[in-house]
């Protein structure tokens, strides 16, 4: 989606929002601001869905034994660390056990997706779903400002009441080692701390809404291979992505995919 088409889509939602559904600006722009000093707001534990399917109710602080390899997350998500300098550089080991993990517990994963931009490159993804079209405008009209504020721009897609998001970092940048031993900044695409943050700010977001709207749903949680534990599974994963697909995709983007995916073999070696 362009940035014009979304900026149209959030103006037409804030003139049009009722007021049983509508943020109080000041309410979300103060969550914004107190988000990377404050935990994520959890909605109180309801009745765990039955069957043996990974599914997990939105707000839950446990998930069924069978689901997502027996793991419990966390009651709320952790506290974020700001982003250093102004290169962001690509998730380590550490940020995806600290920081994307608990994310695994309420619907996100690492995608490379074939079909949808931006294609064969990792991109943090979810699916969120609304009670109607109205709420799921709110939230659009809220990310969007969320990102006008943070100069950072999702891909977003929508119909009725469901949206899919989808985060990388253009512009990121990961360590390496040169030729002399000596270590250098290279510039790549890839997931970032900017990423997380916005991801963050988008379940603060959705919290906030889903208790306005009284809304409660349950979603699946990702398979395996979208919930990697470490830099060498997401290179794995990528690998066999790449592999398995024909370059009728455009030449240029699959080389430039194959590319980033050198870089990050480095990375994963490097670490």
């Amino acid at each position: 989606m362009s940035s014009r088409r979304l900026s149209q889509l959030v103006q037409t939602s804030l003139r049009s929002v009722s007021p049983k559904h509508a943020f109080t600006p000041s309410r979300t722009w103060a969550s914004l601001r107190t988000i990377q000093s404050a935990h994520i707001h959890t909605p109180s534990r309801r009745e765990a869905p039955s069957g043996n399917r990974p599914f997990q109710r939105h707000g839950e602080g446990e998930i069924e034994p069978s689901s997502i390899d027996s793991l419990s997350p966390p009651p709320a998500l952790p506290l974020l660390s700001p982003p250093v300098g102004y290169r962001p550089l690509v998730i380590t080991d550490d940020d995806i056990v600290r920081y994307i993990q608990p994310l695994y517990h309420r619907g996100w994963g690492i995608r490379i997706s074939k079909t949808q931009p931006p294609r064969f490159v990792p991109v943090l993804n979810k699916t969120f779903k609304f009670r109607d079209d109205r709420a799921l405008l709110d939230f659009v009209a809220s990310v969007g400002r969320q990102m006008v504020e943070a100069n950072h721009h999702p891909t977003i897609t929508f119909t009725y009441n469901k949206l899919v998001m989808s985060l990388e970092t253009h512009q990121a940048y990961l360590p390496s080692t040169s030729s002399d031993g000596s270590r250098e900044i290279i510039k790549t695409r890839g997931i970032t701390l900017k990423d997380i943050h916005m991801a963050y700010q988008a379940e603060h977001l959705y919290d906030e809404l889903c208790e306005e709207t009284d809304w409660d749903w349950t979603y699946p949680i990702r398979p395996a291979t979208e919930r990697p534990t470490s830099i060498h599974d997401l290179v794995a994963s990528w690998g066999n992505v790449l592999e398995g697909s024909p370059g009728h995709v455009g030449e240029k983007v699959f080389i430039g995919a194959k590319q980033h995916h050198q870089q990050f073999l480095q990375h994963a070696a490097w670490i």
